[in-house]
């Protein structure tokens, strides 16, 4: 990988990861101005539930891309597909490296999450 492609690719990860910030934090405050929570307290238990919801959702989401490739009517169907090899080891890898990406994204929001309910607590 070229440098400028790297660079792009981390910056377009980071802008994902921002927005996505800024969606549950937005998120949260429409609940906490609806819910009519008074103190920060209460905001700051929603960040923590947030975060550990979110890393939750990337660590099963791994989890179950592991079960659903490991059983036995997915590899029986693989075996007769009469698709080449390369071929379906090139697409095991995108899937895995794909739902690996997710569980990033989803391990960082949680951590920025209950870094700011450190923060406030």
């Amino acid at each position: 990988m070229k440098k400028q492609s790297l660079f792009f690719s981390f910056a377009r990860l980071g802008g994902i990861i921002l927005l996505v910030e800024a969606i549950i934090l937005g998120i949260l405050g429409l609940i906490y101005w609806i819910a009519g929570w008074t103190s920060i307290n209460q905001y700051a238990n929603g960040l923590m539930w947030v975060g550990l919801i979110s890393i939750g959702i990337g660590l099963m989401s791994v989890q179950g891309q592991w079960d659903s490739t490991r059983s036995f009517e997915f590899q029986y169907s693989t075996s007769v597909i009469g698709q080449d090899r390369w071929k379906l080891v090139k697409s095991y890898l995108a899937e895995g490296l794909q739902v690996l990406g997710m569980m990033f994204v989803l391990l960082i929001i949680g951590i920025i999450n209950l870094a700011l309910w450190w923060l406030l607590s």
